[in-house]
């Protein structure tokens, strides 16, 4: 599907929350014909599953596709979750669909500030991994 073709379905399905366009296009900085389309579609709780087997495309794909519940989204980006490391993609992110009232675009221009609290989280965890990896290493010479 192109990008095109996915921003006309999302403003019409009754499933699709919000779209959302990150990466070098989402900031419209660097971008080259080879640039790809970075994605996140947001939609409702109850259809995130089929959504998920209908849209998702793999990385490396032009139009990378991830879908996200509404629920998901939410939490996407805090400190401490497991997506924690994607919240700088939303710094510059343009939300290019909203039929939520609204609620996609608060969460999206909430995911744009990098408070001390997340940085310290990150930094914690990032500083854990490469202190575990030297160990490995070091113990595995």
């Amino acid at each position: 599907m192109t990008y095109e073709a996915l921003v006309d379905m999302a403003r019409t399905d009754p499933g699709v929350l919000g779209l959302i366009l990150t990466g070098s296009r989402g900031q419209d900085m660097f971008v080259t014909d080879e640039s790809d389309w970075d994605v996140r579609l947001v939609v409702r709780d109850e259809v995130a599953d089929v959504y998920r087997s209908r849209f998702a495309t793999p990385h490396g794909s032009r139009v990378e596709v991830v879908v996200l519940s509404l629920s998901q989204f939410e939490r996407t980006g805090e400190p401490g979750t497991k997506t924690a490391w994607d919240r700088p993609s939303y710094i510059h992110a343009r939300v290019v669909v909203d039929t939520s009232g609204g609620r996609v675009s608060e969460l999206a221009e909430r995911k744009r500030s990098l408070s001390a609290e997340y940085e310290r989280s990150v930094a914690a965890e990032r500083l854990d991994d490469y202190v575990n990896s030297y160990f490995r290493s070091a113990k595995n010479h």
